[in-house]
């Protein structure tokens, strides 16, 4: 049995998950950013929020009102994004996902966040 996705248990795996790789943690080297991500229908947490401090990334579930980004979707994208079939661009170019704030922190984690898939694939995740 893997972990059940969008629960504390997930945030706690992918925050370790994400600094113990390096190519994630090259990629946001030096970025300080807070990126709100609100998950409709889940039927787990209905958000998390991932906060970078320049040296690595916390996952948490839940919400905060001081993000730099806050992004929005649907379940069922969510799982899309996690599992790679779609990424970010995709996501917000076919109108699934809506993308507000400071975008040019979105574009300087982008590389980073195009890493996640390959990252949650290797906790073994239950959908």
């Amino acid at each position: 049995m893997g972990v059940k996705f969008l629960t504390d248990e997930w945030a706690k795996a992918l925050t370790e998950a994400c600094n113990a790789n390096a190519k994630f943690t090259k990629a946001s080297k030096g970025v300080t950013a807070t990126f709100q991500i609100t998950v409709n229908e889940s039927p787990e947490a209905d958000g998390f929020t991932m906060q970078w401090d320049g040296s690595g990334v916390t996952v948490t579930t839940g919400s905060r009102d001081d993000a730099d980004v806050n992004l929005e979707l649907e379940y069922p994208t969510m799982v899309e994004l996690s599992k790679g079939t779609m990424n970010g661009p995709q996501a917000v170019a076919s109108g699934r996902m809506k993308a507000a704030g400071n975008m040019e922190k979105m574009f300087l984690l982008g590389k980073a966040m195009d890493l996640l898939p390959v990252i949650e694939a290797g906790i073994g995740l239950d959908y």
